[in-house]
């Protein structure tokens, strides 16, 4: 189920210029698939990725892209992991933010409201040169 999620998305065949480019459109073709299908951020760690052809296509799209600036292989597939991490950790969030809200019937703001102290220093962090006090 989750090689057919992935493989929803494919890239162009005229490549765009540039790394940043076609980083930056790897990073929104994830972001679209996970935001598609919200499980599949949620199906395994970065430390034991899913091992299936649809995803390894976004893989090499993103490490085609820094290919040739010098970078070691170790380099190279830490930059790839984190950009990944990153798209996913924060489809993560979303979701759990969306759990969190059907859970309680409150938007984020309402339930932090609702529960956090009022605090000059969360009002006005520039009121006092000294760093707040949390406890």
């Amino acid at each position: 189920m989750a090689d057919t999620a992935f493989g929803e998305e494919t890239y162009p065949a005229d490549v765009p210029e540039g790394w940043r480019s076609r980083i930056g459109l790897g990073a929104r073709t994830l972001w679209t698939l996970y935001r598609r299908h919200p499980w599949l951020a949620q199906l395994g760690p970065l430390t034991h990725p899913l091992l299936v052809p649809n995803l390894m296509v976004h893989a090499e799209w993103v490490l085609s892209a820094l290919d040739g600036h010098d970078l070691d292989p170790t380099t190279l597939f830490d930059m790839h992991v984190l950009l990944y991490s990153h798209v996913q950790g924060l489809v993560v969030h979303l979701e759990w933010d969306a759990h969190a809200e059907a859970s309680t019937g409150q938007t984020e703001d309402q339930w932090m409201n609702n529960r956090a102290p009022p605090s000059r220093h969360w009002r006005n962090p520039a009121a006092s040169r000294r760093s707040p006090r949390w406890s």
